[in-house]
């Protein structure tokens, strides 16, 4: 509902309390519902501008003015619906309102009218089929980012489903690209893929930095509130553009502004609010995988609106976009996060040269949405942190020891036999073998003592505490 906009989705799920594991918490529903919304608006902004386009392909108005209203109705929109529903909420955001603050969203909105420029003039050197294959690289730059900048570890399973993703997008357009029509001089190639390429980064680098400033500055502030300040400045670089670009009358009448470039503008700005929502509940691999999926059914439309032709490669694409979707969102990535089987493991092999320590530890669980159905706690124990590589060797000097106590209480036990079980640490039952007794007690309090040493780590930043929970296993093993 709106009035939830501003707050975090709670962690808390029905499996956690033993409920049905039908159900999905707090959060999980907004999640689905921006990026099916997203999907629906990308597609019919696809239909809309190419029935917008006159007989020789050319768009009747001016875009710099397009863009100019599509921000400013973002602006009001944002706007009246956080002071209908978040105004006089318990914390409504303003008091965290700084220049400071203020100003970082104005990085986004500088990044995307830049990005607006680049993309016309790769358009000057490209073809459509081209342009559209280059631009696709995206994908890839925003996972580099995304889990470089917000450290969102991700299985070695997704990293394929994103590789997927990006080759589904290029083969899609194979056809088009290969055809006998399609001539593109190689210089003109080098540079529009250059720009592209530039592109590329400068759009992960805007949609990181915006799911940063939703989710973490300022983190209990009203989603509204934060997209007020965003549009607000994608509101005024578009006027800049417009007044720029512009030689005619500063005046809507002679921008060639009609019914259906109204609808268009309305529809954008549903596509941006979209977006809000999904880097407040999801993230941008979601915004990835959902603006691929409206590929798909744009073209599905199209081949029935404009006649467009559905080729064997926009059939092999469609079908890499399946399987990516499954192998990113599946469930399987729950079980490969609590083996250890991500990016985090490598990074772990690689530093410390043990080939069973990365199996020790679980990958961040933020970005996995299929742990719905699981218990809070579960979601805990899938949970590591990032360590980072400073503190690898005191890691594993930690782990050395610990395992060094671990070897001597195992050979105790093979020393008394009448020891069946942990329990059994500190027991009297034996009272024959005096100095076992006490040889077992001094084990048993060295082994809580690197517990505690374990727990207390855990303070600085959460780096230690998964060896505490390692040795409290294996004791009981």
């Amino acid at each position: 509902s709106p009035s939830s906009m501003g707050r975090e989705p709670s962690a808390k799920c029905a499996g956690a309390n033993g409920g049905s594991n039908s159900e999905r918490p707090v959060g999980s529903w907004q999640r689905i519902g921006a990026s099916a919304a997203l999907t629906m608006f990308v597609v019919a902004q696809t239909v809309m501008i190419r029935y917008s386009r006159d007989s020789d392909g050319n768009l009747p108005y001016n875009p710099s003015v397009a863009n100019f209203l599509n921000e400013l109705v973002k602006l009001l929109v944002s706007a009246v619906t956080w002071w209908i529903y978040d105004k006089d909420s318990e914390y409504n955001g303003v008091a965290g309102v700084t220049l400071s603050t203020f100003s970082l969203f104005a990085v986004p909105g500088a990044i995307y009218a830049i990005q607006n420029s680049l993309i016309f003039y790769a358009l000057v050197y490209l073809e459509a089929p081209t342009f559209q294959v280059v631009a696709s690289l995206k994908i890839v730059t925003t996972a580099i980012l995304f889990r470089i900048i917000l450290r969102k570890v991700l299985t070695t399973v997704q990293w394929i489903a994103l590789l997927q993703l990006f080759l589904s997008m290029v083969i899609t357009k194979m056809g088009a690209l290969l055809s006998p029509q399609q001539s593109q001089d190689r210089q003109n190639l080098l540079i529009g893929a250059g720009i592209l390429f530039v592109n590329a980064w400068l759009s992960a680098t805007s949609g990181i930095c915006n799911e940063w400033l939703v989710k973490y500055q300022d983190a209990k502030a009203p989603l509204m509130l934060k997209s007020i300040q965003l549009y607000f400045w994608g509101t005024l670089v578009n006027l800049i553009a417009w007044v720029v670009t512009d030689t005619n009358e500063m005046s809507l009448s002679s921008q060639g502004i009609s019914t259906l470039v109204v609808c268009i503008i309305l529809n954008n700005a549903a596509v941006g609010l979209s977006v809000a929502f999904i880097m407040k509940y999801a993230d941008n691999i979601v915004k990835c995988f959902s603006t691929a999926a409206a590929v798909f059914i744009s073209a599905v439309l199209s081949s029935y609106l404009f006649n467009f032709p559905l080729d064997l490669p926009f059939v092999v694409g469609l079908l890499l976009y399946s399987t990516s979707f499954f192998l990113y969102f599946g469930k399987h990535n729950t079980v490969l996060h609590a083996h250890g089987f991500n990016d985090t493991a490598f990074f772990f092999f690689a530093y410390c040269g043990e080939a069973d320590y990365p199996k020790k530890y679980g990958g961040d669980d933020n970005n996995d949405d299929d742990g719905d159905e699981d218990s809070k706690k579960q979601k805990q124990m899938r949970q590591r942190p990032t360590i980072e590589i400073g503190v690898v060797e005191e890691v594993k000097q930690d782990r050395a020891r610990i395992l060094s106590s671990l070897n001597d209480l195992e050979l105790s036990v093979s020393n008394r036999s009448s020891c069946t079980s942990a329990s059994a640490i500190g027991s009297t039952t034996d009272n024959s073998d005096g100095a076992s007794e006490v040889r077992w007690r001094s084990l048993s309090s060295k082994i809580n003592e690197e517990l505690e040493i374990m727990k207390m780590g855990s303070g600085d930043g959460g780096r230690k505490a998964p060896f505490a929970e390692m040795v409290s296993t294996e004791r009981k093993v």
